[in-house]
């Protein structure tokens, strides 16, 4: 089969859809924040059009092996993710940045999953080895998507997460770390990758990194939440001594008395 740029922006518009339903189940999965589903599929159009013609162009250059069509790549799904949860889920600029970024993480995540159950690569100039391709990664990206969503769930992020952009002064290091969150990841499989069946794609190392920042993130967030639990806890005890300054020496006066 011979491929066109036609025919390879064609084969890819299914996939782009898989991704942008991904990426709205992660979002929800990650915040607890519900979408407007009118601006939700308006928005679909201009982040296909987005990823399409530049993935394509990459694949008919053969340059998904290269490290630096996968950061532009990546840029770009975080850029075109960011407008999305601006436009659809109507929050800041700064919420929907560091978003953007840690759902972009999250798909790719997801979509490296599948390596696990690989044990070569397709034949894609065979239609029946690109149907299978097709099939395994679109089912793929939704069911490892709706996985990772169920784990954020379990884990209870979403609270401590929205609590977390709210801040205005703080945790900016962790902030800027997320941002880098989908870079960082593909350097760090670059790094280890031995080049073998999966190319750029590394499941296991990529499974890894996610359970590590998950780890961190988790432990950081319900670290600051204990903290201002106590520091309310506190500053309402010092607010009933100030009501009440001598109630303790009233109830050792009375004890004085006879019954």
């Amino acid at each position: 089969m011979e491929y066109t740029l036609w025919n390879v922006i064609l084969l890819n518009i299914p996939l782009v859809l898989a991704e942008y339903v991904c990426c709205m189940i992660l979002t929800r999965g990650l915040t607890k924040c519900r979408p407007q589903g009118k601006a939700a599929v308006l928005m679909l159009l201009p982040y296909s059009l987005l990823l399409i013609l530049p993935s394509s162009v990459f694949y008919l250059h053969d340059l998904f092996g290269e490290v630096s069509a996968l950061l532009a790549l990546s840029l770009l799904e975080t850029a075109g993710w960011t407008v999305t949860l601006r436009a659809v889920w109507k929050k800041s600029w700064k919420w929907s940045l560091i978003t953007g970024a840690m759902v972009v993480f999250l798909y790719g995540i997801t979509d490296e999953m599948g390596g696990f159950f690989l044990t070569r690569n397709f034949d894609l100039k065979n239609p029946a080895g690109l149907a299978a391709y097709m099939g395994s990664s679109i089912l793929g990206i939704l069911f490892f998507g709706a996985l990772v969503a169920m784990l954020l769930a379990k884990c209870r992020l979403s609270e401590a997460y929205n609590g977390f952009l709210e801040q205005e002064t703080s945790f900016w290091g962790w902030k800027a770390v997320i941002i880098l969150l989908p870079y960082l990841k593909i350097l760090c499989v670059e790094a280890v990758n031995e080049r073998l069946i999966l190319n750029n794609s590394n499941p296991m190392i990529s499974l890894l990194f996610l359970l590590l920042v998950l780890g961190v993130l988790n432990y950081a967030l319900q670290s600051d939440a204990q903290k201002k639990t106590a520091g309310t806890a506190t500053s309402q005890s010092g607010t009933a001594e100030a009501l009440y300054p001598e109630s303790g020496e009233r109830t050792a006066g009375c004890a004085d008395f006879p019954p």
